[in-house]
C-alpha cells in the first residue's frame, strides 16, 4: 500500500469587516436647521377649484360681472346701466363666490342678480323685474356700448356663461347686450335670456353631519 501523505495549508489571515460607510450628517443638519428657522406657512383657498355640492331644489346664485368688448378696452360695471336689479334688501340666491387675488387686482366685482335658479327646478317664462323708465342719457349708452358690441359677463358657481356661435361649434364668453337693426338704424337690447345649466351626480356617496347618505349635484356648465 502506498504510504499515506500529509498535505499542510498555511494558516489565513482573518479578513477586515469594514465598517459601513455612513454619509456625512452636515446636510441633513443644515436642511433641520433651515426648516427650525422657516416661519410657519398658510393656505390660501383659491375660489373654483373646489366643488360645490347642491342639494336637489337648493339656490344657486347668479352673478354679474363686467361688461366687456374687444373693440373698446374699457370694461364697465354690470349695473352702470338700468338692468334688473334685485330686490332692495334681498338677500343673493345662494352664495356669493368669492374672488380671487388676480380678479381683485383688475378691479372686479360680484353683483347678485334677479335670476332665481335652484338644483333640478327648471323654471320658463320668469319675470326678472318690471320695466322701469329709461333716460335719454342712458339710452344713448344703451346704443354706445351696443355699437361697440359689448358683452355681459354673468356666472354661476363660478362658471362662466358661454354662448354657442350661429352655425359654429364654437362658444364665446358672455353673450351680446344688444344688436343694431342697420337698415332702420334702430337698437335692440336683448332682454329675454334662456340658461341652460348642466349637472352632474357624484359616483362616490356623500353623506351629511349625522351619517347619513345624501343626493347632491355639481354645475359642470353654465
Amino acid at each position: 500500500p502506498h504510504p499515506r501523505t500529509r498535505t499542510r495549508t498555511p494558516p489565513t489571515r482573518p479578513s477586515r469587516i469594514m465598517p459601513p460607510h455612513r454619509a456625512p450628517a452636515a446636510p441633513f443638519l443644515i436642511a433641520a436647521l433651515l426648516v427650525a428657522l422657516a416661519p410657519p406657512a398658510g393656505a390660501l383657498y383659491l375660489p373654483g377649484i373646489s366643488p360645490v355640492d347642491y342639494e336637489e331644489g337648493a339656490p344657486i346664485s347668479v352673478e354679474a360681472h363686467k361688461l366687456t368688448s374687444n373693440t373698446n378696452k374699457v370694461p364697465y360695471d354690470y349695473f352702470s346701466l338700468p338692468l334688473c336689479k334685485p330686490p332692495a334688501g334681498a338677500e343673493p340666491h345662494g352664495e356669493l363666490s368669492k374672488l380671487n387675488l388676480g380678479q381683485l387686482l383688475l378691479g372686479e366685482r360680484v353683483n347678485p342678480t334677479s335670476y332665481e335658479v335652484h338644483m333640478l327646478l327648471p323654471q320658463t317664462c320668469a319675470l326678472a323685474c318690471k320695466e322701469a323708465a329709461v333716460t335719454t342719457k342712458q339710452e344713448k349708452k344703451f346704443a354706445r356700448l351696443v355699437e361697440d358690441k359689448y358683452r355681459v359677463r354673468l356666472s354661476l358657481d363660478n362658471m362662466p356663461v358661454v354662448m354657442r356661435m350661429l352655425g359654429s361649434a364654437a362658444y364665446t364668453l358672455g353673450y351680446p347686450l344688444g344688436f343694431e337693426d342697420k337698415d332702420t338704424k334702430t337698437v335692440f337690447i336683448n332682454n329675454h335670456l334662456r340658461f341652460t345649466i348642466m349637472y352632474h351626480k357624484p359616483m362616490i356617496p356623500i353623506t351629511d353631519s349625522i351619517g347619513f347618505a345624501k343626493s347632491v349635484y355639481r354645475v359642470v356648465g353654465f
